[in-house]
Formats: C-alpha cells, structure tokens, sequence
C-alpha cells in the first residue's frame, strides 16, 4: 500500500464522514421508529428481559437463563419483523454494497479502499486514471500475434506484488502496449494494489510543477511515484525535455523505486540506444537494468540471459 499519510488521512476521513453520517441516519430512523407504539414496547421488554438474564447468569440460575434465552430468542423475531417494516433498508444507497461504505471487510479493508486511495491519488496531482482497460477487453492479443506478450503480463500481474520485476516494453506506435499495461494496472487495482498509471508527458508535467510547489506537496507526490504497489509510464520518449527537470526527477523516481524494491512498467517506441542517448546512461542502467525484463510487442526478447 502507499506509503502516503496525507492520502491515507484524507482517505479515511472519507469513511469516518460516511460512519457520522450513517450514525446520524439510524438515530434519526431509531426516534422516528420509537414513535410507533408497538416497536417501543417491544424494544423495552427486549432491554428488560437482558437485564434479568444477566442476573441469571451472575446467580448461576440455569434453567432460567434458559427460559429467558428462549423468550429473548422470539421476541428478537418479533421485533426485527416490525425494525424492517419501519426502517427501510438502505443497501442500495451505499457507494460500496460489499463493505456499507465502512472500508472495512472483517479484519480487512475492503477492495473499494485500495481503489478511494488510487482516486485520492490521482486527484492531487490532478490528473484522471488514464486505464480504461481490463484483460476482459482483449482483441488485440490474437489481432496482432501478441499472444505470448499478454500471457507474459498476465503471468506477471499473478506474481504481484511479490515479484520486484520490472518490464519495459518497446515497438512501434499502435501495436498494443498503451492496452497491455491498461490492463495490467486495472488487474492490480482489483487485487488491492495502488496502481498509478502515468503518460510520460503527464509525468514531465507534473516534475516540472514540482518545482514550485510547498515542501508538503512535494514529499506527497514523491511518495505517489516512489511507494505506490506499481507505476506505469505510458509513451516513454513523448513528452518534452526541460533542462534538469526531466532527466534528473525520471533517473530519481525510477532509483528510489529499484532501492524500495517496488516495480515499476514503461512502454515506449524508442530503440534501447533512443533511451540511452535521450536519457543518459545513468538513467538507461536503472531503466534497463537486470531486474528489468524488455520486449518488443514483436514478440522478440530483447533479453540478454
């Protein structure tokens, strides 16, 4: 999970404000339903009826208790009958149906938290998820005799995020990449990873917004780009170069993400010397080094083993 307090602090100050709101609901729903003559009396007897078996139990009566287990037993029938008559049931009106809008599951948060945190994400750096894809889409593998390349993914996207592999994907334009990695980043999101999916052009600019930005807003986009579970960068190569601000802020996010070891996923249409030549050697070891896996949407390894 990202390693972002200021995202994970105004991720959950959207369930504490869904948890007030769903409070103040079902007390408001409780004093109207209590109006009704026959759910007070019910719900008083239920009250009355467990204070006297916990006096059962601190006697240690145990016929009792078990003659007033059995009372409670039906009147909580009785008065969950009339509860659903009078306070409708607002399972439809949840953003999330599976957890209530709690974001929690259990033990566990819910799958809708992983993706609030990915929406928090994009929203302050201000930008839109850029992945309308899922491997349920696929045309293109059999269309362009990529089949090997998406099982490829499909295999990697299984190992996360217990793999620190990297993969660069290099071809000409149309072929298939911006696709691939839209599913592979979709398939992440719904196995609760924080997936970012970035155009390099749109990368460019938010380093070069960086610039001027508050120390806390820096430190935050640094930890979106460093700790998120995976970072794909789409077109490699497109966007423009501002002198000390693209070569330096690529080479840092791709360091610190090989030495935190969280993978990391770039296409592009330019050749292995295209990088090096428009990057830097500093930058071309980190982008293709040894835990990187390259290919061509050709379907040729460009791997020396």
């Amino acid at each position: 999970m990202i390693e972002s307090k200021y995202i994970l602090s105004s991720v959950d100050a959207y369930y504490d404000e869904k948890l007030a709101e769903k409070k103040y609901l079902n007390d408001l729903k409780e004093s109207i339903a209590e109006e009704n003559e026959e759910y007070s009396d019910l719900k008083y007897r239920l009250r009355a009826l467990n204070i006297e078996r916990q006096k059962a139990e601190f006697l240690n009566n145990v016929e009792l208790i078990r003659s007033l287990q059995k009372e409670i037993g039906e009147l909580t029938l009785k008065f969950e009958r009339v509860k659903s008559k009078l306070i409708a049931d607002d399972q439809n009106k949840f953003d999330c149906k599976i957890c209530a809008d709690s974001g929690r599951v259990g033990d566990s948060h819910c799958r809708c938290y992983y993706k609030r945190i990915i929406n928090e994400c994009y929203a302050f750096m201000g930008t839109k998820n850029i992945a309308a894809h899922t491997f349920n889409d696929d045309t293109l593998s059999s269309a362009f005799d990529h089949g090997k390349e998406f099982s490829l993914v499909k295999r990697y996207l299984e190992k996360l995020p217990l793999t620190d592999k990297n993969i660069l994907i290099t071809g000409q334009k149309g072929t298939g990449k911006t696709f691939l990695t839209e599913c592979l980043v979709n398939g992440a999101a719904d196995k609760g990873l924080c997936a970012i999916m970035l155009s390099a052009f749109t990368l460019n600019n938010l380093f070069a917004k960086n610039v001027t930005a508050s120390v806390q807003d820096k430190i935050t986009l640094n930890e979106i780009l460093c700790t998120s579970d995976l970072l794909v960068i789409d077109d490699l190569g497109a966007e423009p170069i501002y002198n000390k601000i693209t070569v330096e802020n690529l080479t840092a996010v791709i360091s610190e993400r090989l030495m935190n070891k969280k993978p990391f996923v770039i296409t592009t249409n330019l050749t292995l010397n295209e990088i090096s030549l428009r990057y830097g050697e500093r930058a071309f070891s980190r982008i293709c080094g040894k835990q990187t896996a390259i290919f061509e949407m050709n379907g040729k390894d460009l791997r020396l083993n």
